[in-house]
């Protein structure tokens, strides 16, 4: 917030996470680093357990900028579902967000998650981590996830952008995972495993990966079970762009669309045990390939 008037320019910045993931410890931290006269004073509000019952609240002052005084004030919220209210109200008109949780471990999302639009919203792990998302994570800005070994999404991530260097994702159908949000968080040269269950979208591979569907390694015509079905509601069902050297494997999906499978420059590409159909018999294209190096498809 700006206050010409006054001039003065105050950030509000939230540490947000799950109880006893570290965000009171991380304004403790930056509380001793800080020197004693820029800093106001920290008001810690916990229980005997030592969880954060309402917020933190410390206040750092950065000097003049400009001709401007500036400040951080910087907030937790408390990692208890039943504070879900106090946790709205703190990241109310938030400049900032940081995203704390248990780095040696899970982090795990069982709320939904709305953050103020336009802000980046990260999971920055300093060991390898797993992240499981049991419901929407929402921001009109980025969502990033840095160091993650296994990602779990069982829900959707709305966002502008998604990155993240998973070495293995995990999609399920149920209620509402997305393709899409697996593949954008994982890794290159990653695997992205998806259930069975109808999934309405259109798929885009930018980079070397291994995409299996709930029957990969069983033949089109073999004993299946349920399957991976690619369905969107028009256009291409997958769409394969992965550069120079990147290897792309699709494996074990039902993909019917517009266009089933389309490449266009893949250099290394190779599609088993797929079911594929068009949406017309007159002007659909099971598998549609164009400059690729190497292309390799079998039932």
């Amino acid at each position: 917030m700006i206050n010409y008037a006054s001039r003065e320019i105050n950030c509000k910045i939230v540490y947000y996470g799950p109880g006893l993931g570290g965000k009171t410890t991380n304004l403790e931290h930056v509380y001793g680093k800080v020197k004693p006269e820029t800093r106001g004073k920290l008001i810690s509000l916990a229980t005997e357990t030592e969880r954060t019952l309402f917020f933190d609240f410390l206040p750092v002052d950065l000097g003049t900028i400009r001709g401007f005084k500036t400040r951080f004030h910087l907030y937790t919220v408390p990692g208890q579902v039943y504070y879900n209210a106090s946790r709205k109200l703190i990241l109310k008109n938030v400049d900032g967000l940081v995203f704390v949780g248990d780095t040696e471990g899970t982090i795990l999302v069982t709320a939904p998650i709305e953050v103020t639009p336009n802000l980046t919203f990260g999971w920055v792990a300093s060991a390898t981590s797993t992240l499981t998302v049991n419901s929407a994570l929402v921001t009109s800005g980025t969502f990033t996830a840095i160091n993650l070994d296994i990602a779990n999404l069982n829900a959707d991530i709305f966002a502008t952008n998604i990155a993240g260097d998973a070495t293995t994702v995990n999609v399920d159908d149920a209620p509402s995972g997305q393709i899409q949000d697996g593949i954008d968080i994982a890794a290159s040269g990653a695997t992205v495993n998806v259930a069975a269950g109808t999934y309405p979208e259109n798929v885009n591979i930018t980079k070397a990966l291994m995409l299996l569907g709930a029957n990969a390694g069983i033949p089109y015509n073999g004993p299946r079970g349920p399957e991976s079905f690619i369905h969107p509601a028009s256009g291409h069902g997958v769409d394969v762009t992965a550069p120079n050297g990147a290897f792309v494997k699709i494996d074990g999906f039902q993909v019917q669309a517009d266009t089933g499978i389309n490449s266009v420059n893949a250099i290394d590409l190779e599609g088993r045990n797929n079911r594929i159909s068009g949406e017309s018999a007159a002007t659909s294209t099971g598998i549609a390939v164009n400059g690729a190096h190497s292309a390799v498809f079998a039932a």
